[in-house]
């Protein structure tokens, strides 16, 4: 195998482990745009380095799909994304970048852009970890400073350079969401233009020798960001999120069956009680992580009877079957009993399908809490965590209460 396929080889590798692990189209994706960059800069004759690597992304798709429900049309799908990416990038590559200095500013511009972007799916999930907005908006913070300051040391031309370093998180975070509603990339984009302008401030002081100037500008920024994603970014996303469902609404003539004593919970004879459901799948790490939570809560209110604190289990359904009872009741075991908690486990009497179109759930885990008229006060996440003011649990109970 020669030097350059072997690149393109062990580039693959992360984005075939996301997408045999988590089946994450997105972020195999963006992995092979960033492995496109790289073998780009790489290599100067970069078709023959694409051609071959393409036909390994091929193969790879070849694999996948026998574990897919309809393999022909997913086959299709995969292949053709990875060519347009292939396709956009040589076109790129071959007529907008004529000199040395485009070349290591494209890789520069689409490394920081599919960084801060693969971060979210990182998160999400390798890390399955809950705060995947805090950890975007770090990584951009730190990802486009550092590519600020190397592009203030090398541009040439820097009023020119900053826009081709900042414009995609505009122009594919921005388009791809905005104009459809959702505004929640809102701060990630303006974060990108202000880190890269920090970077360039950065390197001028550093440049003039002025260490203090330099440790300030430092501090400031860090203190800066920390702030915002601890405090802002979340109760900005939350507070966007609220917006989302109907407050108006009602969940009632579901029943669940409770998992120690196979007693059936209506909520139609519920009345004049708090209800906190969350809802989670057995295929769901984030959702066991969340059990923690979830128990601080049962805790803190399970001698009031006016409040009931339920996990609910969505089975899951593929090619028309619901999965078994026994995977349900291994997951209970390991992830709930084993580990000590004791609110009441339920499980749904539908598939996640019928629940996901009743109730609009697009993913979990999936806080609903029911108020005293058994009306949604709120769906989203289970937010515990003092720094969230936004919709948090404790306070959406309390304020039911009063």
């Amino acid at each position: 195998m020669k030097p350059n396929y072997k690149i393109a080889f062990f580039l693959s590798l992360p984005s075939l482990f996301l997408f045999l692990a988590k089946f994450d189209l997105q972020a195999y994706l963006f992995i092979q745009i960033i492995s496109f960059s790289i073998i780009g800069c790489l290599k100067t004759n970069f078709i023959k380095t694409t051609i071959p690597f393409l036909l390994l992304l091929v193969l790879y798709c070849s694999t996948i799909v026998i574990i897919q429900s309809k393999p022909i049309l997913f086959l299709i799908i995969t292949t053709t994304l990875s060519l347009i990416v292939g396709i956009i990038i040589l076109f790129l590559y071959r007529f907008a970048l004529k000199t040395q200095w485009y070349k290591q500013l494209w890789t520069l511009s689409a490394t920081s852009f599919l960084f801060s972007v693969l971060s979210i799916f990182i998160a999400f999930h390798v890390l399955e970890s809950e705060y995947t907005s805090q950890i975007k908006f770090i990584t951009i913070a730190i990802t486009y400073v550092i590519s600020g300051t190397l592009l203030a040391k090398y541009s040439p031309n820097y009023s020119r350079d900053y826009w081709w370093l900042t414009m995609p998180m505009l122009i594919f975070i921005g388009g791809s969401s905005i104009p459809f509603g959702s505004y929640g990339a809102i701060p990630s984009i303006f974060l990108t233009f202000f880190a890269t302008y920090i970077g360039k401030v950065f390197y001028q002081s550093f440049s003039d020798k002025s260490l203090k100037s330099s440790i300030s500008i430092l501090a400031f920024y860090t203190l800066a960001i920390l702030c915002l994603a601890l405090y802002g970014v979340s109760n900005y996303e939350v507070w966007l999120a609220q917006k989302e469902y109907d407050k108006n609404g009602s969940i009632k003539g579901f029943t669940f069956r409770n998992i120690k004593n196979s007693e059936t919970l209506d909520l139609n004879k519920i009345k004049g009680k708090i209800i906190v459901l969350d809802f989670w799948t057995t295929n769901c790490g984030i959702c066991f992580k969340k059990f923690k939570d979830l128990e601080e809560v049962h805790k803190k209110y399970k001698n009031n009877p006016n409040i009931e604190v339920l996990a609910v289990n969505l089975p899951l359904d593929s090619r028309g079957k619901v999965e078994s009872d026994s995977l349900f009741f291994n997951r209970v075991k390991t992830h709930v009993y084993n580990k000590g908690y004791t609110f009441p486990v339920f499980k749904a009497d539908s598939s996640f399908t019928y629940y996901k179109e009743a109730f609009d759930i697009n993913g979990v885990p999936q806080i609903i809490v029911l108020n005293q008229q058994s009306k949604v006060q709120y769906k989203g996440l289970l937010h515990t965590d003092k720094f969230i003011k936004v919709d948090n649990i404790y306070n959406i109970i309390e304020n039911l209460i009063q």
